[in-house]
């Protein structure tokens, strides 16, 4: 399992405080979702997928990123209706 970056609001032990969450590398954050790195790059193009640029690095809350992708699967799904099977008689 790839290792976290770094975690936000951290001390030297990399311990969290007040139940900040740990910033994830696009590595991981591919590992965790099942997706190759070129989809998670594709969905930051193509849907805004929340992240942070640190200099060269792009990290990731993964609570954002569902969120995100949930927003995004409902946006696609809303209004959408299963065909019709006509009637056989």
């Amino acid at each position: 399992m790839p290792s976290r970056l770094m975690t936000v609001n951290s001390d030297p032990d990399g311990q969290k405080f007040d139940g900040e969450e740990s910033l994830i590398s696009k590595r991981e954050l591919a590992w965790r979702l099942g997706k190759s790195e070129r989809t998670i790059d594709n969905w930051r193009r193509d849907h805004g997928l929340p992240c942070f640029k640190v200099s060269r690095s792009v990290l990731f809350r993964y609570s954002e990123v569902i969120r995100h992708l949930e927003k995004i699967a409902k946006s696609l799904t809303d209004g959408w209706e299963p065909p019709q099977t006509p009637a056989s008689g």
